[in-house]
């Protein structure tokens, strides 16, 4: 039996992509006007989209929690906004913070998570800086201990390039005023 490793593996499947793109470009059937570069037509195909980078940074961030704090989120929602990211984190709270909590001792809870995320949140920068490619500006999180909700702000200086860069929903200013 052979085995082949995922590199060469990766290696073929793309130029097997873009043995074909060439054909079908060559024979008219695809139409890239400006773009004759096959290199580059592959990359536009490998391109990731806004929505696979959200459900990356969610299944990351709930394996750094899992790792780090010993629980896993229930749920977390991650979106893009123009050169932000929020995220959104259910069910944050450790079982230790919960114990703090019901015994009355809400202050220590409270400096309980505020060093959880500050030891976590280089972890958190470095995350999302390796998944979209771009460094990160400034990382914010805060978490409400009663509704065991966390919320996590990203802002960028830019976006690395999306396949799908139009789904992305603008920020409007006009709103904001509202």
């Amino acid at each position: 039996m052979h085995h082949i490793d995922i590199v060469t593996l990766y290696k073929i499947v793309i130029n097997f992509i873009s043995y074909f793109i060439i054909i079908y470009y060559n024979v008219g059937i695809l139409q890239f006007p400006d773009y004759n570069d096959k290199y580059y037509i592959v990359a536009l195909i490998i391109q990731q989209t806004i929505g696979q980078l959200e459900t990356e940074i969610s299944q990351r961030i709930t394996n750094l929690y899992n790792d780090k704090l010993g629980k896993s989120p229930s749920q977390i929602i991650c979106h893009f906004f123009d050169t932000e990211i929020v995220i959104s984190i259910e069910n944050s709270v450790t079982p230790a913070e919960q114990t703090l909590l019901k015994g009355g001792y809400d202050t220590l809870a409270e400096q309980v998570r505020l060093y959880l995320e500050k030891i976590i949140k280089p972890d958190l920068k470095n995350l999302i800086e390796e998944i979209i490619g771009q460094p990160v500006l400034y990382l914010m999180t805060n978490t409400n201990l009663i509704t065991g909700r966390s919320g996590i702000v990203v802002i960028l200086k830019e976006l690395s390039e999306v396949r799908n860069p139009e789904s992305i929903p603008k920020i409007n200013v006009r709103n904001l005023a509202d």
